[in-house]
């Protein structure tokens, strides 16, 4: 959990800010207060038990960049907040599933985080607000959405996700993007 990144995503935020002080966000996000940063320690830990070595650091860096942004938002006073607890709860049982039904090679559980990371951008993204995708070196990232259609010159035309992006209906220039298709800001 990366306490600058929930700053980042709490500044984004003016509404929320205007009715949750940054602290209490923080203590939300963080998981100092509420139990689902400690049930989410558990559910990762099952879920990378029967990964191989080749692609559990992986894996295990993918969970948490999903409740790095699932927790950003989810820890917003509940009259803003995008969603409230019955999507973890949902998106807990289906890493379950998953995750036993996996054969090792995190086939079953990245398929899980595909999905999980198109609905949760789904709902920021009904707020209006920019999905933020933590750091890469000192400058942060930001990725506006995770939907086939809408990152396509960014993605060079190749989707991290392995969609089929070979037709552009953005008709915009190449942008600068990174290694993920997101678009860089300063």
């Amino acid at each position: 959990m990366s306490e600058e990144y929930f700053k980042q995503v709490y500044r984004a935020d003016p509404l929320n800010a205007s009715k949750q002080p940054e602290a209490v966000y923080l203590d939300y996000a963080l998981g100092r207060r509420g139990l689902a940063v400690e049930k989410w320690k558990g559910l990762v830990a099952a879920a990378l038990q029967s990964l191989s070595r080749d692609v559990f650091s992986r894996v295990n860096e993918r969970l948490w960049k999903l409740a790095n942004r699932a927790f950003g938002e989810w820890a917003k006073d509940n009259d803003v907040r995008a969603f409230d607890e019955q999507p973890l709860r949902n998106w807990a049982d289906k890493l379950k599933k998953e995750s036993a039904q996996d054969p090792g090679d995190g086939s079953r559980i990245n398929s899980f985080l595909d999905q999980v990371d198109r609905e949760l951008a789904s709902f920021i993204l009904k707020r209006g607000l920019p999905l933020l995708y933590g750091k890469r070196g000192r400058k942060p990232i930001k990725r506006f959405d995770s939907f086939p259609g809408s990152r396509l010159h960014a993605a060079g035309g190749k989707d991290p996700l392995g969609l089929d992006v070979s037709v552009n209906r953005m008709k915009a220039p190449p942008v600068p993007c990174n290694k993920t298709g997101g678009i860089e800001v300063e």
